[in-house]
């Protein structure tokens, strides 16, 4: 159904579908009132698409959260999509230049971040990357830049795949693209120009070599330079990609998330360190890792004590965590965002997403 005209009436009264009254009511053919039947229809569509929903994802996790991840924007929000696809076992990697599309795609299983997500990117510029890959892969980052629209996917488009780590398969380093990205743009600026200065001297040339030989005079033409290539960069490929924690700084800003790592893996484990994901228990004790990404301090209302809610990340998903007054206080110096911190917890509901825990003692890590 569809609305096909609409005018103003002005001012009206309206009623609710199922009240009576003298001059309105809604009765059906067997003469009941319609009572509620608006909220009982759309009760039921709801629970309805909830188990459509719940069937593809306990049947069809991989094709189901490709789904979802394709059809949000909201970076945050793609963020705990990405740590529940994790936590269900699911094989979640980063922007591919070679085997990512313009949403979410999976291939051999694997589930690869979309270009249209990358922060910064765009639908456009994501539209012509796959259109310019089509069905043969680039050979190496020259390769790509040769073939793509570079008025569509400038050098700043490039700069955020680089940080993304989509060329990461190809072997360059991150820093090394960032470094030089606006090199290569203005080369092939500048080779574009030398073919179209090449053009206009060859066609003078031709014209000269005419004129000469019809016996013609040249004394008063003026000489065109002939045009020099342009020198082509040099970026040299590896067969490791490091990454560090500024590389991964990077990362999480375009992509709202950690992927090829997690700050966490720089961090000495030992053997009594738990990981979000292992914590299944109420009441569950233990210590874990974990990267700050959320942070709100309160003030007790009736002690006018401060205390704060945490939401922290590892490498395998996120808890809130919730640290006392008595905790609180006894941190010397307070975490703020992207801080490294060790807590002891106690798990108060490991069902929820994120997980919820409270903290019994917190401290800072140091991570060089």
């Amino acid at each position: 159904m569809k609305v096909v005209k609409k005018k103003s009436i002005g001012k009206q009264t309206v009623y609710d579908i199922g009240v009576r009254s003298d001059d309105h009511n809604f009765i059906t053919e067997h003469g009941l009132v319609a009572s509620n039947c608006f909220n009982a229809a759309h009760s039921y569509a709801y629970s309805l698409l909830g188990y459509w929903e719940c069937w593809l994802k306990t049947y069809y996790p991989l094709e189901f959260m490709t789904a979802l991840m394709t059809h949000e924007d909201d970076l945050d929000k793609l963020s705990s999509y990405i740590s529940e696809s994790r936590s269900m076992g699911l094989d979640v990697r980063g922007p591919d230049i070679n085997k990512s599309g313009r949403g979410f795609t999976i291939h051999n299983d694997v589930l690869h971040f979309g270009f249209e997500s990358i922060k910064g990117l765009g639908k456009t510029a994501a539209y012509y990357i796959v259109k310019a890959r089509h069905k043969v892969p680039y050979k190496n980052f020259m390769d790509f830049m040769a073939r793509v629209n570079r008025r569509k996917v400038t050098s700043i488009k490039v700069e955020q795949l680089a940080l993304a780590g989509a060329f990461d398969n190809m072997g360059y380093d991150r820093g090394e693209l960032l470094r030089t990205v606006k090199d290569v743009v203005k080369y092939y600026k500048d080779i574009d120009d030398y073919h179209e200065k090449l053009k206009r001297y060859n066609e003078r040339e031709a014209l000269r070599t005419k004129i000469i030989a019809e016996g013609g005079s040249l004394a008063k033409a003026r000489a065109l330079k002939e045009p020099v290539l342009p020198v082509r960069p040099e970026i040299q490929a590896t067969d490791n990609v490091m990454i560090n924690l500024k590389t991964l700084e990077g990362e999480k800003s375009v992509l709202g998330c950690y992927m090829t790592l997690h700050p966490t893996d720089f961090v000495q484990q030992t053997n009594d360190t738990d990981r979000i994901v292992d914590i299944c228990m109420p009441k569950q004790t233990g210590k874990l890792n974990g990267v700050v990404c959320r942070i709100k301090e309160i003030e007790t209302k009736k002690a006018r004590r401060r205390m704060a809610f945490l939401e922290i990340e590892d490498q395998t998903g996120r808890a809130d965590v919730v640290v006392f007054p008595n905790t609180w206080a006894k941190l010397k110096t307070k975490p703020v965002l992207h801080d490294f911190v060790r807590v002891m917890y106690e798990a108060e509901d490991p069902g929820s997403t994120p997980k919820k825990l409270i903290a019994k003692k917190l401290r800072m890590i140091q991570v060089m």
